[in-house]
């Protein structure tokens, strides 16, 4: 009888036992559907190089004139502002999800922000959705990356995708606007993290690597002015460039008060005005952002003369070609 008590009681006991719950794989990695928006930006940024390149060989095929130099200009922005387009793309087609325990990350070509899985919950789509009003970032046909505002409060975006496949997640302060390709999916790989539990406590924003960077890099005061005397130095030299070939080889390079050259050299010493320029920009950007540690309002001042003397140099070399070029 007691064998037999026994086994009784084993098997009871087995039967009772709660079988072991299936643990959620250790991360899911969502892809958004980045076709559209990348197929966009590449259409933009192919686009913005081609009128670029117009712009800068249309000087090459007709005399130097009034024109020459502003179609350099204009074709060095647009190059720019293609780089910038192909800069955003990247980012859209790099997107990705990373879905854990502890996190969910918005991760990017040079970018993550990280929010606590446990904290996470999808919202319903609001009548209207996906229509913002006042988005500030980047946005195109299948790609939006910024920050807007809703009565809920700030709402980040962050999503490559087609029509209807976005998701608005919020973090009890914040919303989130992300790209999937499937909701559902989404929700049962997010329940099943938070059926789990956190192992660690994660902080929501954003991840920054490496050391702190100074406050002058998020200042776009203090950026806008150092971006556009690079961009007109760099013109500027290319534009010499360009013209070259068709400049006499001894011109004058330097006029007295009376407007009569009183130094005169080789063609190739034009290239000292970008050279000289470039030297006071470089100077101008150390010295300005040494100073704005210490006094912010003098050191845009300062920075912002940098683009100003870049034009004066613009206008001194057209000068010079648009006497003594043939």
């Amino acid at each position: 009888i007691l064998p037999l008590s026994v086994v009784s009681i084993r098997s009871i006991l087995a039967g009772v036992r709660p079988s072991p719950r299936a643990s959620p794989p250790s991360e899911a990695v969502i892809k958004p559907p980045a076709r559209l928006g990348v197929a966009t930006g590449l259409t933009l940024t192919l686009s913005g190089l081609a009128a670029s390149a117009v712009l800068l060989v249309t000087p090459l095929t007709q005399p130097v004139g009034v024109w020459s130099p502003l179609y350099g200009a204009a074709g060095l922005v647009l190059a720019l502002v293609a780089a910038y387009l192909g800069y955003w793309t990247l980012i859209c087609a790099s997107l990705r999800y990373r879905l854990d325990r502890n996190r969910l990350e918005l991760v990017w070509l040079g970018g993550r922000i990280q929010l606590p899985t446990h904290r996470l919950r999808i919202l319903d789509q609001p009548p209207g959705f996906p229509e913002f009003r006042q988005v500030r970032g980047v946005t195109w046909p299948g790609f939006w990356f910024g920050r807007d505002r809703d009565p809920e409060g700030p709402v980040y975006l962050a999503a490559a995708h087609h029509p209807g496949q976005l998701v608005r997640l919020s973090t009890g302060s914040l919303v989130y606007v992300l790209g999937v390709p499937d909701r559902a999916q989404l929700e049962a790989e997010l329940g099943a993290f938070q059926l789990a539990g956190p192992l660690i406590p994660t902080a929501e924003g954003a991840v920054r690597e490496g050391p702190p960077r100074p406050a002058i890099f998020d200042d776009m005061l203090a950026l806008v002015p150092v971006a556009v005397g690079a961009g007109l130095s760099l013109g500027l030299f290319m534009y010499l460039s360009l013209i070259y070939p068709r400049l006499p080889e001894i011109i004058p390079l330097h006029f007295n008060a009376f407007g009569q050259p009183d130094f005169i050299g080789y063609r190739a010493d034009i290239f000292r005005l970008p050279a000289f320029g470039l030297f006071l920009l470089l100077l101008n950007t150390v010295v300005g952002a040494i100073l704005y540690r210490l006094d912010r309002f003098a050191a845009l001042v300062l920075l912002w003369v940098a683009p100003v003397v870049q034009a004066m140099f613009w206008f001194a070399a057209f000068r010079l070609v648009s006497l003594y070029c043939c």
